[in-house]
């Protein structure tokens, strides 16, 4: 299982003919995702910090609305 030749020449552009893939196109193709996933990681993680606080600041307010 893995990409197929028809798919990366159709998608990307990618190689000579659709065919067959060269290692540099994989390489490529797989360093892109590499580069999207980690964007995708960083900008989740940053969510879960501003959701935490949301919900400190939440808490808070419950805190004091009940004693």
């Amino acid at each position: 299982m893995g990409p197929m030749a028809q798919d990366l020449y159709s998608c990307y552009g990618l190689g000579a003919s659709d065919t067959g893939i060269a290692t540099i196109d994989g390489i490529g193709v797989s360093l892109a995702a590499a580069q999207a996933l980690e964007a995708r990681t960083r900008k989740l993680q940053q969510e879960n910090v501003d959701l935490r606080e949301r919900l400190e600041q939440l808490e808070s307010i419950v805190h004091g609305l009940t004693q």
